[in-house]
């Protein structure tokens, strides 16, 4: 039913590849996604990225970036494949807030760029891009919590790898990329690169997608200024450089474009609060699995859900609960109304969200205190700062280099690739910054 929509809804202009083919006439998008990618990497002179800076001056930037709400991870993601907010493709936080423990590509409800090119007969290529697993993607190394799980276990076994992954690709990276690795190496960024520049330098898929996540995990550990951060953001530099060298063996350089972005920014945090203490003390909260009302925390923010959507006695509770804090205790956050949540894309059944002030951090639990003390970088927040916004590069064919976007929306990414490509693709919430592609 998915494939038959994306037929209905897009009108591809003609490309085919054929055994042996002049690849010289076609044209190839690398999507390159640094989880908690920050401006700063390439704005500011103290961060050891000469790749990343290179490409910037060579190419376009913006200044900024805004993330979908919540500014996490899985959903930004799939904005950037869809070009549409959370409320029309469906994937709202990292995980199903409830029923299912982890997403899966038939939970998307719209159309993506993987469907797009493959319904042209091209090829595409997906690198630990989150809700890929079990997707159709001819080169397929899927973001899949299997491996977390296996990681905690302490399996020093890679061959589920061979399961998730496309048929026989795991095993042709193996021989030919990375070699045999520990479960701990599986999607470090360095393998990553390794495995993104063997695929791009044999395969030439026509739209690739890779995501490294090093950068998120040194910030949310450390903060937002730390060695441990650069020597991460050196190690993705490094991954890009041998990417630019497969791109040129690959004899496409003069037909790719490179896009580099991310889901979302991150600051430093002092304080975690948790809200559901105060549902717990009137009763309205006993466990996870047992509440009357509830907020789900998304990293930064939190998100309240009745158990029944109509118990308007209920939601009375929880604002009056909301009014009659302290003035310190309100000082905290802000309220996001729901009118507020549907114009951002959010989740339809959230009745309203706590953002949190900089530095406090939202947990989830009902128990213990309300406040404790908290180290680190934190994310999740409504993109209301400058922190929490990401970044944007742009390099090579189609673009009209030195173009300086003051700011870009995480959506805007989808037709943009779209557009290089050639194909008439439904995203209606992101748009096309003026002046960076050439006619």
């Amino acid at each position: 039913m998915k494939k038959l929509l994306i037929i209905l809804h897009l009108f591809i202009l003609p490309a085919t590849i054929a055994s042996g083919q002049d690849y010289s006439s076609e044209r190839y998008v690398i999507l390159i996604s640094i989880d908690g990618f920050r401006p700063a990497f390439y704005l500011d002179s103290g961060w050891s990225a000469p790749t990343l800076k290179r490409l910037m001056h060579e190419g376009v930037y913006a200044t900024g970036v805004k993330p979908v709400f919540p500014s996490v991870t899985y959903p930004n993601h799939v904005s950037m494949i869809t070009g549409v907010l959370p409320d029309k493709h469906g994937i709202f936080y990292n995980r199903p807030r409830m029923g299912q423990k982890r997403w899966n590509p038939t939970m998307i409800k719209s159309p993506t760029l993987f469907d797009a090119v493959q319904a042209t007969g091209r090829s595409s290529s997906a690198l630990f891009w989150p809700v890929t697993a079990g997707a159709s993607i001819q080169y397929n190394v899927p973001g899949s919590p299997r491996i977390r799980q296996m990681k905690a276990s302490g399996s020093k076994s890679t061959d589920f790898m061979n399961a998730i992954a496309s048929p026989g690709l795991w095993k042709e990276l193996e021989q030919n990329a990375i070699g045999k690795i520990a479960v701990a190496d599986v999607n470090s960024d360095m393998n990553t690169g390794r495995m993104a520049s063997y695929i791009i330098r044999t395969h030439k898929p026509t739209f690739t997608a890779i995501r490294f996540a090093g950068i998120d995990h040194a910030q949310h550990k450390v903060g937002i200024n730390n060695q441990s951060v650069d020597q991460a953001l050196r190690i993705i530099d490094q991954a890009l450089n041998e990417i630019l060298i497969a791109i040129d063996q690959a004899g496409i350089t003069n037909n790719t474009t490179l896009l580099i972005t991310g889901d979302h920014g991150f600051h430093d945090v002092n304080l975690a609060l948790a809200p559901n203490v105060w549902l717990k003390k009137k009763g309205l909260y006993k466990s996870s699995t047992r509440w009357k009302a509830k907020f789900y925390t998304s990293n930064g923010s939190a998100f309240l859900y009745l158990k029944d959507p109509n118990d308007e006695r209920t939601l009375r509770r929880v604002r009056k609960i909301l009014d009659d804090l302290s003035e310190e205790e309100k000082k905290m956050f802000r309220i996001i109304e729901r009118e507020e949540l549907q114009t951002l894309g959010a989740d339809a059944d959230a009745l309203l969200a706590l953002n949190p002030v900089q530095g406090i951090v939202l947990r989830q639990t009902g128990s213990g205190k309300l406040t404790r003390s908290a180290t680190g970088g934190a994310h999740g927040y409504f993109a209301d700062f400058p922190e929490i916004m990401t970044g944007f590069v742009g390099w090579g064919s189609g673009l009209n280099a030195g173009v300086i976007v003051p700011q870009m929306n995480v959506p805007d990414i989808a037709p943009i690739i779209a557009r290089l490509l050639g194909i008439d693709f439904p995203s209606e919430d992101g748009r096309v910054a003026d002046g960076i592609l050439k006619d």
